[in-house]
């Protein structure tokens, strides 16, 4: 690194002009990002993807499989190197678009950028591919990552600001109770730049999360800089480049101790979190979010090493496993973000910190445009100052903490057909689309979905897509308001039938999620229309037995019954409603519905008609530590076959898992059913007397299966992280068989039937 910066330093004495052209510019790469004609609407968090953690980590993920070769300490860097700029701000004077970009790397956090990728993150020339992104994707990447705060006067602060004071008497009760930071949506109106500052300016590189928002950007960092550990002039890169390179600058920049930290805010929205509200619009220095960032960051670099040992892990599965909401933790539960304050006493040495906040003084001043000439015999002062500061605030934070009784892992897998009525309008069901979506475990690892016209059953969103910038990419208020105004019962219930059969069609699908569909419904069917999905249900109950219909709609569950097996379960009430925190209570109690249905086990030589020869099947699947997966198996798959039929559940020396069985309920535990612990070994049960002569009278089969142990060695590419357990299900010497009639394969058939009837 020091021979590289050598050189860097001799061409800046030969080639001055056009390093100073660069250091004042955008990104090489990233011009496109600040460029209204290159992508139309980028510069307007409106018109990017939320910036939640699960979206993040989905754009991240796809930029590792794009670079399969890439070491985690390579990606780690190119990410700083490549995609990362802080500090960039809108011009306020007239600029030509012909001639110059109207943004600049002129915020104090640019310089700072700078001095840390010189002196403190190694730089390669690695090429960095970000495969089937599309720029505008890697352009919502780089906005996530990079910090500025934009203090332009807007025009809507009246609302906005007031509602953040809200907001903030509000949040200092919600901190107890574990509630989210939120506040109330507001359209984002265009920026004017006059130059006045905004009260409640917009802080820029904030990534949503319950456990306190933070800069991600800091994260990566620390991370880059743990996996690239070195001294230099006795400054460890790993507190430069996170908690003690921040200190350092809000110590130069304020001078005076005590030192002002901290300022907290709000989003616009907790269903579709895009911009992030400052409480005030000075001091800004180190803010909350900063302050998590670096505190995050530097967790990761003091530990990374200690947690490659374990496995070679990539960027997106340690942050995915820090930030869980669950009893996650990196390979070790107290290692997570709602023990940010506790991990500080435990992993920081207060010493090593401020001797490290010193030693940087002298080289962030050096290099740094500080409007005052600094005594350097003051620099320890400072640095204790900005320590003792931090020292004090950090309790403050107030952020909440881990539960004391962790309620465990329960990952969602399923394939969500949903089907929208273009009578709502799209401010009402969007958020809650988006909401649902974020918190089912939509990715490459899990859950699947597909966005379905309610008019003609078209799709909005391309086919089973586990990608959430699918859906912000292709539903917008335009494609809603273009849909006509109306829902055909007929339509949907074809498409839904024809797709939940060509799964069972599929000779190679095993199954392993569930399928629900999610109608989201103004207007009840009734009369006629209640008689056609009455005898649709049926249907639907007899020969789609893993098919689960939810109704998000208007008025009652009983209005639903026709439709609806279980309506007072199956049915969510909706209204034409705006307000954030009701939408987000009505995705909870959609994603809450999700998450009872367990996943289902499909013999895949069945086919829709439920005959075939005897055979075995077998799924393969694996299970968080501390995590339990619930699995329901039709007796159409297991009545009839020979005498010894059976069930198998094998665990092949990754972990112990423990495997619970019943046929009443759908949750099993070891409170409640049969239940057996596996390590390198076999659990059989036989299933020649489990049905008897009715298939109709038989009971399905549920499983849980709960990680209690890991051997590190699930790594292949299903395994969403390291420590997963591995198992197989096998239904071995099975036959098939259905209680119904067969079904009616022409649905063209019933729509005609459908057609005489009198609405």
């Amino acid at each position: 690194m020091r021979l590289k910066l050598n050189l860097q330093t001799i061409l800046l004495l030969a080639l001055p002009v056009v390093i100073q052209c660069q250091l004042n510019a955008v990104k090489s790469g990233l011009e496109s990002c600040y460029n209204e004609s290159a992508i139309p609407g980028i510069t307007i968090a409106d018109n990017r993807p939320p910036v939640t953690l699960n979206v993040f980590l989905e754009i991240l993920r796809r930029i590792e499989d794009a670079n399969p070769a890439m070491t985690i300490r390579d990606l780690a860097a190119l990410l700083i190197q490549k995609l990362r700029h802080n500090g960039i701000e809108e011009t306020q004077k007239p600029v030509s678009l012909s001639i110059a970009l109207p943004y600049a790397p002129t915020g104090q956090d640019a310089l700072k950028g700078t001095i840390m990728t010189e002196e403190f993150i190694p730089t390669s020339q690695i090429r960095l591919s970000y495969g089937d992104l599309s720029m505008a994707d890697v352009c919502a990447f780089h906005y996530m990552i990079s910090n500025s705060v934009n203090k332009t006067i807007r025009g809507d602060e009246n609302q906005t600001c007031l509602r953040s004071a809200r907001y903030q008497m509000r949040i200092a009760r919600a901190t107890r109770r574990k509630d989210i930071e939120t506040i109330e949506k507001q359209s984002r109106q265009a920026f004017g730049p006059t130059g006045e500052p905004s009260l409640c300016p917009i802080e820029k590189g904030v990534v949503y999360s319950q456990y306190g928002s933070f800069k991600i950007g800091q994260v990566i960092q620390g991370l880059a800089a743990g996996l690239n550990q070195e001294n230099l002039n006795n400054v460890d890169n790993r507190y430069a480049a996170t908690l003690g390179g921040d200190l350092c600058q809000t110590a130069l920049i304020q001078i005076d101790p005590p030192l002002r930290l901290g300022v907290s805010g709000g989003w616009n929205s907790s269903t579709n979190p895009k911009y992030y509200f400052l409480q005030q619009s000075d001091d800004l220095d180190l803010t909350d979010q900063d302050i998590r960032g670096s505190l995050d960051g530097l967790y990761m670099a003091l530990k990374i090493n200690d947690i490659k040992g374990k496995s070679d892990v990539k960027i997106s599965q340690v942050l995915d496993m820090y930030y869980s909401p669950q009893q996650k933790g990196v390979f070790d539960t107290s290692f997570r973000a709602c023990n940010r304050n506790i991990l500080f006493s435990e992993l920081v040495n207060s010493q090593t910190l401020q001797s490290n906040i010193n030693n940087l003084m002298p080289i962030m001043d050096n290099k740094g445009q500080y409007p005052y000439t600094i005594d350097t015999a003051k620099y320890g002062l400072l640095a204790e100052a900005a320590f003792n500061n931090f020292s004090s605030y950090l309790p403050r934070l107030n952020d909440p903490r881990c539960p004391q009784l962790d309620s465990g892992i329960e990952r969602v897998r399923t394939d969500l057909l949903i089907f929208i009525d273009p009578n709502w309008e799209y401010k009402t069901i969007q958020p809650i689309l988006s909401y649902i979506l974020d918190n089912i475990d939509v990715n490459k690892f899990a859950s699947r979905y597909t966005l379905f016209s309610g008019v003609d059953a078209s799709n909005i969103t391309n086919a089973s897509t586990s990608y959430l910038l699918e859906f912000h990419n292709s539903y917008n208020l335009s494609v809603h308001e273009k849909l006509p105004k109306s829902f055909d019962y007929s339509k949907v219930y074809e498409k839904l039938e024809s797709v939940a059969k060509s799964k069972l069609n599929n000779n190679s699908y095993t199954g392993g999620e569930s399928t629900i569909v999610l109608l989201l419904v103004k207007n009840a069917p009734t009369g006629n229309q209640g008689t056609f999905v009455n005898q649709r249900k049926e249907i639907i109950k007899q020969y789609l037995p893993d098919l689960s219909l939810l109704v998000l709609g208007y008025g009652s569950a009983d209005d639903y019954s026709s439709m609806l097996i279980n309506p007072s379960k199956d049915f969510i009430s909706l209204t034409s409603t705006t307000n954030d925190n009701e939408l987000m209570n009505i995705g909870k109690d959609v994603v809450d519905a999700i998450k009872k249905i367990p996943r289902s086990i499909i013999n895949p030589s069945c086919g829709s008609g439920f005959v075939g020869s005897e055979s075995t099947l077998t799924y393969s699947d694996s299970v968080d530590l501390y995590g339990t997966n619930y699995y329901k198996i039709s007796p159409y798959y297991f009545a009839i076959g020979s005498n010894g039929r059976s069930l198998k559940i094998i665990e092949p020396s990754t972990g112990s898992i423990t495997v619970c069985i019943s046929r009443d309920i759908d949750r099993p535990t070891s409170s409640n059913a049969d239940c057996q612990t596996l390590q390198s070994s076999v659990k059989s049960y036989d299933l020649s007397n489990y049905c008897g002569k009715n298939v109709r009278d038989c009971s399905p089969i549920y499983l849980s299966i709960y990680g209690n142990s890991t051997q590190y060695r699930c790594n292949d590419a299903t395994c969403r992280f390291p420590n997963n357990i591995k198992y197989s299900i096998s239904l071995d010497s099975v036959g098939c068989t259905s209680s119904a009639l067969a079904i009616v394969s022409n649905f063209i058939l019933i729509s005609t039937l459908f057609l005489f009837l009198k609405f």
